[in-house]
């Protein structure tokens, strides 16, 4: 679980090496689906592959449409809860992509990635207390963790 989990999401707050946010995203939602399909034998593989596999062709409305079939028909799940704020922020809808990553943690409070992400939000929001917060949170779940910390050194 825990090399899966290395393959999980990352973005960085501030973007400096030229790769777009959205393509950052899409690449790592190719790595999330390794975890996804790992972690969810038992609980999302169909809408969520379907959702995942939207993502990565850019589209989101899709993708979403079917992240949402996958918590409406499979029930709950951490991933997919994270998966859909991972599209939601790919559209810019920041509130919705928040409040899935908040979905997500409450099912998973141990994800890294997710409080990572949502600090990102809060950064982007200009929040900057919370997004130190979700930033100290995930670099205490996962020392290791480089990017967290990078994000939280460039901000505090």
């Amino acid at each position: 679980m825990k090399k899966s989990k290395s393959l999980r999401v990352r973005l960085d707050v501030i973007l400096k090496d030229g790769e777009s946010e959205s393509k950052i995203m899409r690449e790592s939602l190719s790595l999330n689906n390794l975890l996804s399909t790992e972690n969810s034998i038992n609980s999302t593989p169909k809408y969520n592959q379907i959702g995942l596999n939207y993502y990565n062709k850019g589209e989101y409305d899709k993708a979403i449409e079917s992240f949402q079939k996958a918590l409406h028909s499979e029930g709950e799940s951490a991933s997919v809860h994270y998966n859909l704020g991972l599209a939601y922020q790919a559209k810019g809808i920041l509130d919705e992509a928040a409040r899935e990553y908040k979905r997500s943690l409450e099912l998973n409070p141990s994800d890294a990635e997710a409080h990572n992400n949502l600090g990102i939000i809060y950064y982007t929001l200009g929040k900057n207390d919370k997004a130190i917060t979700e930033f100290r949170e995930a670099v205490r779940i996962n020392p290791d963790f480089e990017l967290a910390r990078k994000n939280l050194e460039k901000i505090s």
